[in-house]
């Protein structure tokens, strides 16, 4: 997605945004895109623009940072690209070779999975709506504020953004939902799931504004997400709000008085 110049990438703009290509609809209905590190050589600087369009994003761990059993597994492996004079010279056959076959015949049988959680899901995204909408809306702003106020306002989330975050966190907590009931599993926290949600929102390194992938960012968000712990516990929308109010004023005031008159 970033090896391409910025004309290319704006070509896509209307895709992405619109799902349209002059005008006409595509019909398309998820748009993924696959990216080199930040700043390696023959990477173009992303569109802020573009990149704000783009819900979620799935960062990987680079190779130094895997435990030493992926590790390992890594190194001894030998697919029949990796070793084609061993398929050629010897009666090897390599166990991680993909039979492409098989691999169709299960992606067929997992997208039929996929697709009856998704229509359950989209049924509970607007029940989560109606019912628990103006919480999800309540600790989005809120986690904005404490984030921002942590990182000496280095994070600049803009309004689509938000809202993005905000749909992110009810269509996760929807699929999940879904997923439990297709499966009758056990379904994780709510606390949990926002902290799925908010590290694959943030556009941490993904252009040249937003710096490189670090390890503060997950930090931050936990920390944050702790710090407002007390959303988790109220069923009430009134009591959250208030809480969510008076942690926002303790953490953000400069007035001293102010806050340990909060604190008592």
């Amino acid at each position: 997605f970033n090896r391409q110049s910025s004309t290319q990438q704006n070509s896509l703009f209307e895709l992405i945004r619109s799902r349209t290509i002059y005008g006409q609809p595509t019909g398309t209905k998820m748009i993924f895109g696959a990216m080199n590190p930040f700043g390696m050589e023959g990477t173009e600087v992303l569109d802020e623009a573009l990149v704000d369009r783009m819900c979620m994003f799935i960062y990987t761990k680079g190779f130094e940072k895997l435990d030493d059993e992926v590790k390992e597994s890594i190194i001894q492996k030998m697919g029949q690209n990796d070793s084609p004079g061993l398929s050629l010279w010897t009666d090897y056959e390599s166990t991680q070779a993909t039979n492409y076959l098989t691999v169709n015949q299960e992606l067929s049988d997992v997208g039929k999975d996929i697709e009856t959680v998704l229509s359950r899901a989209g049924e509970i995204f607007f029940e989560l709506k109606d019912k628990s909408g103006d919480s999800y809306a309540l600790f989005v702003s809120r986690f904005i504020e404490l984030l921002r106020s942590d990182s000496n306002d280095e994070i600049v989330i803009s309004s689509r953004r938000a809202a993005m975050m905000y749909r992110a966190l009810l269509g996760y907590r929807a699929v999940e939902l879904a997923f439990s009931e297709a499966k009758g599993e056990d379904i994780s926290s709510l606390e949990d799931s926002f902290a799925d949600v908010l590290i694959r929102t943030l556009p941490t390194g993904i252009s040249d504004s937003t710096g490189s992938v670090n390890s503060d960012m997950e930090y931050k968000i936990s920390t944050t997400l702790a710090t407002m712990a007390s959303f988790f516990s109220h069923t009430s929308y009134t009591q959250m709000r208030t809480s969510m109010d008076v942690l926002g004023e303790l953490l953000t005031s400069n007035d001293i008085v102010r806050k340990t008159r909060l604190l008592l």
